[in-house]
Order: structure tokens, then C-alpha cells, then sequence
């Protein structure tokens, strides 16, 4: 009796983490923009919605949709430090990555459930697209909450800025 009490109440648990939903604001912190476009854009930020279940690609494809970049590039998540580039941090990416900046330390993002990282309102983690252009984001946990799961995520809730050119160069003037 004691032993399925106990897996009522861990399946009960289980689905209540499922349930949990993260509202991450996800702002551009560094990349190849210019002063044209920085003074028009002073902030570029995408608040999305993911459910704690989700895993690191998942994430990226929202972020990378959101800010419409190509699909053609490395990326990879830092969680933990307290800058980007922090050596002593966990770094997640894709298996194509090779370690990237991060060396042989880079653990593979499927997988890696948002709800497996330890994080709590106010956590903050980063995320870097393009390993040549180096676009920096920070990602900061807004809150956490439950959503019935009907409801379709990841998605974005809102957008602060216009999306910056990926591939900049001399003509566009930005």
C-alpha cells in the first residue's frame, strides 16, 4: 500500500512539473550590430513562453525563430556564471558543435529539460548563436507557472526592439 501511495504521489509530481510553464525574457546582449541600428534599438528582447518539460533544442528553435535567424549556424547555452564566457559553467549545444567555444566540456541541449536545470524565478542563463558572429543573449527566468497542456509552447509573449540583420554588412546602414 505504502509503495503505491508513493508512486501516486510521484507521477502526481511528475505531471505537476510538466505543467510548470517558464516565462523567460531573452535579450541580445552582443553581436556584430551597429551604432545605426543600437540607437534605433537600445534593447531587442523576446519574452517566451516554454514548458518545464521542454529541452534546450526546443528553446532554440523558439529563440532562434524569434529572432529570425537561419538554421545554418552553431549555438549553444551557458548556465551558470555570472557573464558570458564563464569558464566554470555548464555549457549545453548541439552534437555538431564540437565543443565550440566551450571545448570537450559541452554536453548535448536534447534532452536537457528545462525543469532538470535548477532554475527559479530571477536565474538567469545565457545563450550563444553563431560561433563566428558571436550573438550573445541572456536569458532571465521572469516566473513560473502552470498552464493546462493544450496550451501550445514554446511561443513568444512579447517583443521589445526590431530583429537585427544577421549578416551586416557596409550597404544595409544599420
Amino acid at each position: 500500500m505504502e509503495d503505491a501511495r508513493s508512486a501516486a504521489e510521484g507521477t502526481k509530481a511528475a505531471k505537476a512539473a510538466a505543467d510548470t510553464v517558464y516565462t523567460l525574457c531573452v535579450t541580445l546582449i552582443d553581436g556584430p550590430m551597429r551604432d545605426a541600428f543600437l540607437q534605433k534599438n537600445p534593447v531587442v528582447s523576446r519574452t517566451i513562453e516554454v514548458h518545464a518539460d521542454q529541452d534546450l533544442d526546443e528553446l532554440h528553435c523558439a529563440i532562434r525563430q524569434a529572432f529570425d535567424w537561419d538554421e545554418d549556424h552553431c549555438w549553444g547555452f551557458q548556465i551558470g556564471g555570472t557573464r558570458s564566457q564563464a569558464r566554470k559553467a555548464i555549457h549545453y549545444g548541439m552534437e555538431e558543435a564540437d565543443g565550440g567555444p566551450w571545448g570537450p566540456m559541452l554536453r548535448l541541449a536534447e534532452g536537457a529539460t528545462l525543469m532538470t536545470l535548477g532554475l527559479r524565478t530571477r536565474s538567469r542563463f545565457f545563450y550563444l548563436y553563431d560561433f563566428g558572429a558571436s550573438w550573445w543573449h541572456e536569458i532571465r527566468v521572469v516566473k513560473t507557472d502552470h498552464l493546462p497542456r493544450k496550451v501550445r509552447l514554446p511561443r513568444v509573449v512579447a517583443r521589445v526592439g526590431k530583429n537585427p540583420p544577421q549578416y551586416p554588412n557596409a550597404e544595409d546602414g544599420w
